[in-house]
């Protein structure tokens, strides 16, 4: 676990309210891994970071993988920014790739 880093990948985009199981940088990507996430919640979740402007050459992709609901979220913002969120055979995460 752990606490929502604070970086120039985690600015743009609004803290997610559910637990952080893993994150980690290389410099050009940001990746965090939750904990027990659902897909209404990571749905509930797209839509604040649609609203803080991820919207720019959006991918929306929902269905089925290994039997369980899959989801997935693409879009970059103003500044180029690109947010990655998916939720699906037992994982769920975000990515943050720099422009």
């Amino acid at each position: 676990g752990g606490s929502w880093p604070d970086n120039e990948f985690t600015r743009p985009i609004p803290q997610p309210e559910f637990p952080l199981l893993a994150a980690s940088s290389d410099g050009s990507v940001f990746t965090a891994i939750f904990s027990n996430t659902g897909v209404d919640e990571v749905k509930a979740y797209t839509e604040k970071v649609k609203a803080a402007g991820f919207t720019v050459d959006a991918v929306t992709e929902e269905g089925k993988l290994s039997g369980l609901d899959s989801f997935y979220y693409s879009a970059l913002n103003a500044d180029g920014y690109t947010v990655q969120i998916y939720v699906g055979d037992g994982a769920s995460g975000i990515n943050v790739l720099k422009p």
